[in-house]
């Protein structure tokens, strides 16, 4: 079996996805094999240094607005694609999936009847609701009823806490879900259970089945029941301000969905939701808002600065500098929440040299524990400004620096908006491969409605027009200017190219032979890499229309324009026309 180093990926978001991380490890090296289990996983890297990189450099590294940990496995089991090979024969050809085969293997066993565990930390697996992952502690997950209606998952979280780490808190309308890692179950059964919380005396007990880990939506009619309910509290709190407070993401999603729930209506004396996720740090929540159209240019008033308790005795001249009130933007800045940052970037916020002062020691949160972040939010907003002035410079090496730093690269700023369109205008040919190179959207729009294919076609820009379109650009829909012949010429050739094709003409074999004949082989690739209105390449076009011909030697120039491969294809073209 193949020894590799394993690492222990802990503290990630609900939502994190393996491919969020996976760029991020290779790195630092080769990895073998990475499987995230709820909110942990474990990475196999192909050796000890680089599984030591990984570790140095990649530890608290911000993920999806997750703080990830890193640390060496305890268990050294080998990666599961290697303990597959290992299965004996009879149960691989079983019609049953691997990963089940996997999991009938290698599960613990269940201990006998007979055996009658102590509750603790030694034995916990063996209480109902106690569950001990082979490479993690024991965790045991409790369920609290008879919550005040009022508590936040926060509050439930910070009762739980000092008998152990809380893994994972959630509410399901009526009951929380803890999920703790603590050494003494009945330790914490003795002193919660029926104590008074909040003026209430709360039940906690060991959940005997089960906990969802994505609680079901509310019905449609429950949405409603509830936001009545809100609406006639004298509290004037709504229901989705309400779900926001419990941090119940599934209770958030269903009000949005049954669209109850205005999203940009609040209560007087209320918080924006928007900006309660935001001051909650509850980026997922965020996120979630922004998809379902929350209004992120809505300003927080001045008369609930101090509500937020977001300035020192020494920030009163800010105070009085931003007497509009602040923006969900600048609030997310002040909190430090980087992954929030990102996402009002790629919605069209502007950055600007005055997001770093919204960093200062004069402008801190009610929560001082976001203070640690600081750096890191100043060196993501120092990058992105880096970006951005490069493209305003033309300087595409400083322009490629900032987007491998982290850089969003649908970011703005005041003198740069929608930088591929930025670029094209300018005729910075050496910025716009960057960009293109950098997965941007070729044919996104500006505020105006134009794409970038359409500017470089107006400007004349042969050099720009070929650049896009050898990237996927879409060909037509762009009117030929008069006095650009290159540009002209170039678009002709492509509508002759593209009729070729949906014809199954062999004459399309000459027009490029043309171009190979000149050497012109970036000139080669936008023939085969542009599209047609209907998103369809060349090849895609004669394989629509059936013309399979055309198709094996337009794949052939596609997957290598070697000299050899040519000559066969002018070769063929010759023989034909003399047939």
């Amino acid at each position: 079996m193949t020894k590799t180093f394993k690492i222990h990926v802990g503290n990630l978001s609900s939502d994190t996805r393996e491919e969020d991380l996976l760029p991020l490890f290779r790195k630092y090296g080769e990895v073998i094999e990475f499987i995230i289990k709820d909110y942990f996983g474990f990475l196999h890297m192909k050796d000890e240094e680089s599984g030591a990189a990984v570790l140095k450099n990649l530890n608290g590294h911000l993920v999806r607005g997750h703080h990830i940990r890193l640390h060496i496995a305890t268990n050294k089991d080998g990666p599961r694609t290697q303990l597959k090979k290992d299965v004996n024969a009879n149960m691989v050809d079983r019609k049953e999936s691997i990963h089940k085969a996997g999991q009938r293997i290698f599960r613990p066993s269940r201990p006998s009847p007979e055996h009658k565990p102590e509750m603790n930390a030694t034995n916990s697996r063996s209480i109902k609701g106690v569950s001990q992952d082979a490479d993690g502690p024991s965790s045991t997950n409790f369920v609290v009823r008879n919550v005040p209606p009022k508590i936040s998952i926060r509050e439930i979280e910070e009762l739980f806490q000092k008998y152990g780490k809380v893994k994972k808190c959630s509410s399901d309308y009526e009951h929380v879900f803890v999920c703790l890692i603590c050494p003494d179950v009945e330790l914490v059964l003795s002193e919660l259970n029926g104590t008074k919380f909040k003026g209430q005396h709360i039940e906690v007990k060991v959940a005997t089945g089960p906990v969802n880990e994505q609680p079901s939506s509310p019905s449609r009619e429950h949405c409603v029941r509830l936001e009545k309910k809100c609406s006639a509290s004298i509290t004037f709190t709504s229901a989705l301000n309400k779900a926001i407070e419990e941090g119940s993401i599934s209770s958030c999603k269903g009000l949005l969905d049954a669209g109850v729930t205005p999203i940009n209506e609040v209560f007087p004396r209320e918080l924006h939701p928007l900006m309660l996720a935001i001051k909650l740090q509850r980026s997922d929540i965020t996120e979630l808002l922004i998809k379902n159209g929350a209004n992120i240019h809505v300003l927080l008033p001045q008369d609930k600065f101090h509500s937020f308790n977001l300035f020192t005795d020494n920030g009163s001249e800010y105070f009085q500098n931003h007497k509009d009130g602040l923006s969900c933007y600048q609030l997310a800045v002040i909190y430090r929440n980087i992954f929030v940052v990102r996402c009002f970037w790629r919605l069209g916020c502007l950055v600007a040299d005055d997001d770093i002062h919204l960093l200062s020691e004069h402008i801190v949160p009610g929560d001082s524990s976001v203070l640690q972040h600081t750096e890191e939010t100043k060196k993501a907003i120092t990058q992105q400004l880096n970006f951005l002035k490069g493209i305003e410079t033309n300087n595409y090496i400083q322009v490629f620096s900032a987007l491998t730093h982290g850089a969003e690269i649908k970011g703005h700023s005041g003198s740069v908006r929608f930088p591929i369109h930025f670029a094209t205008r300018s005729g910075f040919h050496n910025v716009l491969h960057v960009l293109v190179n950098w997965a941007t959207e070729v044919d996104s729009v500006d505020d105006q409605g134009m794409r970038p294919i359409q500017i470089a076609v107006e400007a004349g820009d042969l050099k720009c027009c070929q650049i896009l379109l050898e990237n996927g650009a879409c060909y037509n829909s762009v009117e030929t200017i008069p006095g650009s012949e290159g540009v002209n010429n170039l678009l002709e050739n492509i509508e002759q190219a593209f009729f070729f094709a949906s014809k199954g003409y062999i004459e399309i074999l000459k027009l490029f032979m043309q171009v190979v004949d000149k050497e012109n082989y970036h000139l080669l690739n936008v023939f085969l890499n542009c599209t047609n209105s209907e998103g369809k390449t060349l090849i895609a076009a004669a394989v629509a229309n059936g013309h399979f011909e055309v198709v094996r030697n337009l794949v052939k120039l596609r997957t290598g324009t070697s000299l050899s491969e040519l000559v066969k294809v002018h070769t063929l073209y010759e023989k034909t026309v003399m047939e």
